[in-house]
C-alpha cells in the first residue's frame, strides 16, 4: 500500500496478510503499530524515528520493518556509503 490509510482499510477488510506502507510519515506510527502495518524506512532519519517510536510505545516484540536500497534511480532509499557492515 502507498499509504497509512490503505493499510487499515484492508484490516478492516479482515486481511491478515502482512501489509507494507511504502510512503510513512513520522505521524502515522502509532496507528502503524496498532493496525500491524510494515513500514518501509528509507533513510536515517525515518529509522531513528520509528525506532525512537517504538521504544516510547507500548509494543515489545520486534517489529518488522522493510529497508529501501536505492538501486540507482536516485529517488528514495539508502545508498550504499550508508550502509555499513
Amino acid at each position: 500500500m502507498a499509504h497509512l490509510d490503505e493499510g487499515i482499510e484492508l484490516r478492516k477488510a479482515a486481511v491478515q496478510l502482512p501489509i507494507m506502507v511504502l510512503n510513512p510519515r513520522h505521524s502515522d506510527w502509532e496507528l502503524m503499530v496498532k493496525n500491524c502495518l510494515e513500514p518501509e524506512i528509507y533513510s536515517l532519519d525515518l529509522l531513528h524515528n520509528f525506532t525512537e517510536a517504538i521504544k516510547n510505545s507500548s509494543y515489545s516484540d520486534k517489529y518488522p520493518i522493510h529497508i529501501d536500497l536505492d538501486t540507482g534511480m536516485r529517488r528514495l532509499g539508502f545508498e550504499e556509503e550508508e550502509i555499513t557492515s
